[in-house]
């Protein structure tokens, strides 16, 4: 059986947990040096 892994180019510089969400900061090649925030995880109810 082979293994199938997802590649992204992006490095993870920064993690982010609070009460609401839990988001990762990612860098991209270093030419562009891009940032984008991936917000994996995200409460919408009130507490």
């Amino acid at each position: 059986m082979q293994e199938t892994g997802l590649v992204i180019p992006f490095e993870v510089t920064n993690i982010t947990v609070t009460k609401q969400q839990v988001a990762l900061t990612l860098t991209g090649e270093v030419n562009t040096g891009e940032e984008e925030v991936l917000i994996i995880a995200e409460r919408t109810w009130e507490d």
